[in-house]
């Protein structure tokens, strides 16, 4: 499966990603906001090659992509897992490799995977859960629609201490929603000038 957007490509893993995958895991501002430590090279290898094998999975539940470049750099990772006891039901995930942390890539991403969840896969719902310090993520998940949905205090311990988590949520149709709205605007004639006309 292949995902295009406007200056992306999501795409499936192949194990020649490893290296890249571990280059910006390495990275130390990668884990600053991820409950993540060891060693990164094992990390990437075991991370990519789940991917590959659970996309295989004939009742596939991980839509796990690549994110790259036109070019074929890879700058991080897009995904959703699917509930496997409420198939209608998603969860949201990305990563980015933080030499490429401000280009809007990962909002970018989660549009692509909010239309491939409530398309393609027919979802009800998609979620997701942030470190509630990681302000990019959290504007990134508000910036596809998504409410906040909860706060959960200290509830992951790591870098030696407690961190807030946030829950954030989308309905299918208040994506729909969304979309038509954007449609509209994108579809308006423009305006000819001058001032609008008085109320009578």
């Amino acid at each position: 499966m292949e995902i295009r957007t406007k200056r992306l490509i999501l795409r499936e893993f192949t194990p020649a990603d490893i290296p890249a995958v571990e280059a910006y895991h390495a990275h130390p501002d990668y884990h600053r906001f991820l409950p993540w430590e060891g060693d990164g090279q094992s990390n990437a290898e075991e991370f990519v090659n789940k991917c590959i094998r659970r996309a295989q999975e004939p009742d596939r539940v991980l839509y796990q992509f690549a994110i790259t470049l036109p070019s074929g750099e890879i700058v991080g990772s897009a995904g959703l897992k699917l509930n496997p006891n409420h198939r209608y039901e998603a969860h949201f995930a990305c990563e980015l490799d933080p030499a490429h942390w401000g280009r809007g890539y990962g909002s970018e991403s989660c549009h692509a995977l909010m239309d491939l969840g409530f398309g393609t896969l027919d979802l009800h719902r998609i979620y997701s859960q942030v470190t509630a310090q990681n302000r990019a993520a959290v504007r990134m998940l508000m910036s596809a629609g998504m409410q906040r949905e909860g706060l959960f205090r200290e509830n992951r311990f790591f870098a030696g201490h407690w961190w807030d988590a946030l829950s954030y949520g989308i309905l299918a149709r208040d994506w729909r929603t969304a979309q038509d709205v954007d449609h509209e605007k994108n579809t308006m004639p423009p305006f000819a000038g001058g001032a609008p006309e008085a109320s009578r």
